[in-house]
């Protein structure tokens, strides 16, 4: 079964909150994602992109981040690009991270709408996104959380509607390359 895709733009505080209430740790990351999520790349949203989370067997049950911008188009092949994230980071870090993610993504869907980002989020992820007002040091441990780089990123464009795909890219930063070794376990 697809699990529920939440609409970061239209997910209300409440909802957010009894998520991060939940006994279930994974629910709980899962509402920091979103919260998250909102800060990060509310001004994109707020511009016409579509940001959901979700989460996926394929991930360990962890979060998993979709962004499409403001000039996607439904009708046509989406460029899908699923990268994993390296030491330090989150999906949701904010512009001004020391990675960078946020603004690279921001630059690519400027100059084709028709990528769409596919952001797997470590299941070590700290509860603090790293930003130039705090360094969330941590190291992901990809080994317990990927499970499936394709079913990842299937469960995610199927929570999102998104049928039409052309080109897929997978890219890894920094520790994100731990999921190469993992995969090739699996």
């Amino acid at each position: 079964a697809t699990p529920p895709s939440y609409v970061v733009g239209k997910t209300s505080q409440d909802r957010i909150d009894a998520l991060k209430d939940s006994k279930d740790p994974k629910q709980q990351q899962l509402g920091r994602t979103i919260e998250n999520a909102q800060i990060a790349y509310g001004d994109l949203i707020a511009k016409g992109a579509r940001i959901e989370v979700t989460t996926s067997v394929g991930n360990g049950g962890h979060p998993v981040l979709l962004i499409t911008g403001p000039g996607f188009d439904r009708s046509k092949d989406a460029r899908v690009h699923t990268h994993y994230h390296g030491d330090n980071a989150t999906v949701a870090d904010p512009l001004g991270s020391k990675a960078g993610t946020n603004a690279r993504i921001r630059d690519v869907i400027a100059q084709d709408p028709q990528t769409v980002f596919v952001l797997p989020e470590s299941g070590r992820a700290g509860t603090q996104v790293d930003s130039p007002q705090h360094d969330n040091y941590y190291s992901v441990h990809w080994e317990e959380t990927v499970v499936s780089q394709t079913r990842t990123t299937q469960d995610v464009l199927a929570g999102a509607g998104i049928t039409q795909v052309g080109k897929q890219i997978v890219s890894f930063h920094s520790g994100g390359g731990k999921v190469v070794q993992r995969l090739m376990e699996l």
